[in-house]
């Protein structure tokens, strides 16, 4: 990587003081004492408590001995699922297990900054390349691969205003992504009331009034004009290849969706059928929330 004449290439342990939590699974009691935070703990930049266990006094005191947090380290799931690095803000009165502490005792990194590189690509890219995840059926990354990585390290003067530029274009996104939110539901609003007007007769009003002696709304239930099919119950039993198989899942708002793909037998479709088979014009229409057509 070609980085700018002022920055340097580091190997984490040299800047770094990088530990792992304990390995063992202490015993869990019922008061709510010390909190044992594991890798699932770790979720978009924060700790989750809610779903944490705890462990008596003396565990925590043990577990501390060799992995105590502090204020300013920064922690990094090892298992399962790898990353969602968090920067410690506030005094933890917590233990920490299959979980990555790289404590920025010499702070030549500003910690903000070392959260957002192991959450960026170019980390991700680094591990891939490097193999430093092991394992089969459950990945993870051993402690003296974290000790190996690579960082680019800008000086701290700079260092502080790329977190601080990171900050902002993150906020200006995070208020684009709210936005589109807002717009996505106002365009459903505003389409339901297309579709309100539309069979109340105002869309058409000015059509109307040159074609009134040719046309006259009626009402009407729908068993009067469409025969309805339903095809609720039993699931047929499903292969691995045949003929695509249609369920709530694939009917999205005004088209059918290919994911997930799933399929019948050939032999099985005419004895599934039998109910009718679907033509062009036809409409499919969930009867399970979320209703679509």
């Amino acid at each position: 990587m070609d980085l700018p004449e002022s920055w340097m290439n580091v190997v984490s342990n040299e800047i770094l003081d990088i530990r792992d939590g304990t390995h063992d699974t202490p015993k869990y009691v019922d008061e709510k004492t010390y909190p044992l935070v594991t890798s699932k703990n770790l979720k978009k930049g924060k700790i989750d408590f809610d779903n944490v266990k705890y462990i008596s006094t003396e565990d925590f005191l043990q577990i501390s001995r060799r992995s105590k947090v502090d204020i300013g380290d920064v922690l990094f799931a090892m298992i399962g699922t790898i990353g969602n690095p968090v920067v410690v803000k506030k005094e933890p009165t917590y233990a920490i297990k299959n979980i990555g502490l790289f404590k920025n005792l010499k702070k030549i990194i500003n910690s903000e900054l070392l959260k957002y590189y192991l959450d960026s690509l170019t980390f991700s890219s680094q591990i891939e390349e490097k193999q430093f995840l092991k394992g089969t059926t459950q990945k993870f990354i051993p402690l003296g691969h974290l000790r190996k990585i690579e960082i680019p390290l800008p000086p701290l003067p700079e260092q502080r205003a790329i977190v601080s530029k990171i900050e902002l274009l993150f906020s200006e996104l995070d208020n684009g992504i709210a936005n589109l939110k807002l717009a996505q539901e106002q365009l459903k609003v505003y389409r339901q009331a297309v579709l309100k007007k539309a069979f109340e007769g105002e869309l058409t009003r000015d059509w109307r009034k040159f074609n009134s002696l040719l046309y006259e709304w009626d009402s009407k239930q729908l068993n009067e004009i469409a025969k309805f099919i339903d095809y609720r119950g039993k699931t047929p039993q499903k292969t691995d290849y045949g003929i695509p198989l249609i369920t709530a899942k694939n009917v999205r708002m005004g088209f059918i969706n290919e994911e997930p793909r799933e399929f019948i037998a050939e032999s099985d479709y005419d004895k599934w059928m039998t109910r009718g088979i679907p033509k062009k014009g036809d409409v499919l229409f969930t009867t399970e929330a979320p209703l679509v057509p």
